[in-house]
């Protein structure tokens, strides 16, 4: 499980993706909601961005309603508010579900299949919801109404069909493809799995030779490293629909991302969480 939380972030360098980052990995976890401008500043100064740029940055997350600036005793702090919440939560849904499946991926694929039939009239607005949760789930569109994935994600499903009140337009089945089936030119349909593997292929040589550059190194822009690697990899939990062993060989490249990942959670994680952690207990 990753261990440092993050948000989806449209733009890597966004200081309002940092802000939130810096919020949901470090402060939060502490039941910190609120930081001094001071303290925002030490943290951003290593993302090479000078003061100007900070402070423009803040700006625009105050107008995005993902923080609130408030004045005490002379001093300014952020806080998080409920648009900044809402996208900690969005990514932590995304989180839960990839590894869902890879929990699932790890218990061996049973050889049946979860189809969902979605015969929701084009007019209704929850038609696009449903093929929105689909698709972050991981389904592959076979048809117009048709989703599958090899996985069973029908708990994930039933509540939200449920609130949707879709109940009477959707049904999920567990099912076998006939044995005349070619997987692969299924799978290829499907989803872009030589896309997936390039994006695997592009996170490991970013980031392998860099983590071990981090395992010693102390330095303050240990916090950039962290930032930069949860970003890319939520990028790929995003689009991974995470199947089976079966499918994608022995020498998938994602086995090796998942290694970097572990690697990563339990030698810098710890690291930065002090690095943050020095600069949080430091007097204004």
């Amino acid at each position: 499980m990753i261990v440092i939380n993050t948000v989806l972030i449209k733009k890597s360098d966004a200081i309002s993706s940092v802000v939130i980052f810096l919020f949901s990995s470090f402060f939060m976890p502490k039941g910190i909601t609120r930081v001094s401008l001071k303290k925002i500043f030490n943290l951003i100064k290593p993302f090479n961005k000078n003061e100007t740029a900070i402070r423009m940055g803040l700006s625009r997350a105050v107008k995005a309603g993902l923080v609130q600036n408030v004045r005490e005793e002379n001093k300014v702090y952020y806080e998080i508010k409920e648009a900044g919440l809402s996208r900690i939560e969005e990514w932590k849904d995304i989180k839960h579900n990839f590894w869902k499946k890879i929990s699932l991926k790890k218990s061996g694929w049973n050889n049946y299949w979860c189809l969902v039939n979605a015969q929701i009239p084009a007019s209704m607005e929850k038609r696009k919801i449903l093929i929105n949760l689909l698709k972050k789930l991981g389904f592959g569109q076979l048809s117009r109404d048709c989703f599958i994935h090899p996985f069973d994600l029908s708990r994930e499903l039933e509540s939200r069909i449920e609130d949707l009140n879709l109940e009477q337009y959707v049904n999920v089945f567990l099912a076998k493809i006939c044995p005349y089936q070619n997987n692969t030119k299924l799978l290829n349909k499907l989803w872009d799995i030589e896309g997936l593997k390039k994006k695997y292929q592009e996170f490991s040589v970013k980031h392998s030779a860099a983590l071990n550059a981090w395992d010693t190194a102390e330095d303050e822009k240990l916090i950039t490293f962290c930032h930069s690697f949860i970003h890319d990899f939520t990028e790929i939990m995003k689009v991974d629909p995470v199947l089976p062993s079966e499918f994608l060989g022995a020498n998938w490249e994602g086995e090796s991302v998942l290694r970097l990942l572990d690697h990563f959670n339990r030698v810098i994680v710890p690291r930065a969480r002090e690095v943050v952690g020095r600069i949080i207990i430091r007097p204004d």
